[in-house]
């Protein structure tokens, strides 16, 4: 099983549409911290506090890195038939079970890591604009340690979402379409 995961891993890194959006979500993830930062206490919104802290951190990397890890679960999958290489990958392993777990490993472990950096940009985002506003952090308070865990959970069961999708519908853009109507409607 490991060399399986470890194929679904190495062409996750070696698809630029896979990862390309996930990078770029990262990088939304700082920028949405400090967009939720740069409203507080104008326009009637309430003023930054120590409290907004887990609401801060879910939000920067929540739906735009889930998306992402949709994204890439779709891709992963249904690219495969998309570009007629499911017949290589079944060729050199004939179980598709043991294929499609590889597959759900290996983007539940991309969107840990992901949702892991995102998180990890968000905190240090939020530290530095919190301390340049001397505003207290308060690391200890209710819903932080959950934010925290909550969003790399989150990113692996979309990328899971996305390749079940890709194996259902076998189609990128019949998948990435019903993904965007479950999202929207």
């Amino acid at each position: 099983m490991k060399p399986l995961v470890r194929a679904e891993l190495l062409k996750l890194r070696s698809t630029r549409s896979a990862w390309i959006p996930l990078a770029v979500s990262l990088g939304f993830a700082a920028l949405a911290v400090v967009a939720h930062t740069s409203t507080a206490g104008r326009e009637g919104n309430p003023p930054l506090s120590a409290a907004m802290l887990p609401d801060l951190l879910q939000a920067s990397g929540g739906q735009l890195v889930n998306g992402a890890v949709l994204l890439t679960g779709i891709v992963l999958s249904a690219g495969e038939f998309r570009h007629r290489t499911s017949v290589t990958t079944f060729l050199g392993e004939p179980r598709r079970r043991r294929v499609v777990a590889a597959k759900l490993v290996a983007v539940a472990v991309a969107g840990v890591v992901v949702g892991l950096a995102a998180e990890a940009l968000s905190v240090i985002t939020s530290a530095v604009v919190f301390s340049a506003e001397d505003v207290p952090l308060h690391w200890s308070d209710p819903g932080v340690r959950e934010a925290i865990v909550t969003v790399p959970v989150l990113a692996a069961l979309f990328g899971v979402l996305g390749v079940g999708l890709g194996l259902l519908l076998r189609n990128i853009a019949t998948a990435l379409g019903v993904a965007l109507m479950w999202a929207f409607v």
